[in-house]
């Protein structure tokens, strides 16, 4: 694994980062050699798209710029850790290590690793920025605190009237009842008119046997019951009877 140098320019290093932080610089992008050591090669006093457009494709590089991020006026310095593709196989492979060293010196607020173009996007880079300060979580704040506060006012209720001055007080008071309800307009159905009572004649009619006559009463001492002969008969005679048929 490849250690970086960040001792024989250290110097140049320092005082290009503290031109950053004063403001006589907007970025300052340093550069891996091939000895390993890391120098200042380029700056500027340019926006984030000059400052994107200053990395190469085939170094790995390091570059710190001073942002704004959306809706806040505090600067911040974003620092850029480059490694692309292209670079030679031991600066990839030694890039996490050194990126961690670089930003012990070169004190920074967020930090993006970059690998491609793609990466370089300026407005995910502010974005980025925006999310890591809180700017926005900044602007929902005030705007609440300006928003004017609608104080609450209960509805008044209406004042009851005062009882007359030549009322008692001994006198009690009436209660108040509501509407009386409504009555039904419409008139109530008469009763249908009583049955006549059926004479005899049509009872003899309409008493359910259909013409039929009357039961009669049997009185069984002036009419007894005829006397029928009796089922039983010996066995002798049955006998006889039978061997007369044969």
């Amino acid at each position: 694994m490849e250690k970086l140098d960040l001792h024989s320019f250290a110097k140049e290093i320092k005082q290009s980062y503290d031109q950053v932080v004063s403001g006589d610089l907007t970025y300052q992008i340093y550069t891996t050699s091939r000895d390993s050591s890391l120098k200042p090669t380029t700056s500027g006093t340019g926006d984030i798209t000059d400052f994107v457009s200053e990395f190469e494709e085939s170094a790995v590089q390091f570059g710190i710029i001073r942002v704004n991020p959306f809706g806040s006026d505090v600067v911040k310095l974003l620092l850029i850790g480059w490694c692309p593709d292209s670079a030679p196989l031991k600066s990839k492979i030694s890039f996490a290590p050194n990126l961690a060293e670089v930003g012990r010196i070169l004190h920074y607020h967020v930090q993006v690793t970059t690998r491609d173009s793609d990466d370089l996007d300026v407005q995910d880079l502010l974005k980025r920025v925006s999310d890591a300060s809180g700017a926005r979580y900044s602007i929902q704040s005030i705007a609440k605190q300006s928003a004017p506060v609608k104080s609450f006012k209960p509805t008044p209720k209406p004042a009851s009237p005062s009882p007359s001055p030549s009322s008692s007080s001994s006198e009690p008071v009436k209660p108040k009842f509501g509407a009386a309800p409504k009555i039904s307009s419409t008139k109530p159905t008469p009763a249908p008119p009583a049955k006549k009572p059926l004479t005899s004649s049509s009872n003899n009619d309409n008493d359910g046997w259909e013409g039929e006559e009357e039961l009669e009463e049997r009185d069984f001492h002036e009419k007894p019951l005829d006397t029928l002969p009796g089922a039983y008969k010996p066995t002798n005679q049955r006998l006889f009877h039978y061997q007369q048929q044969v």
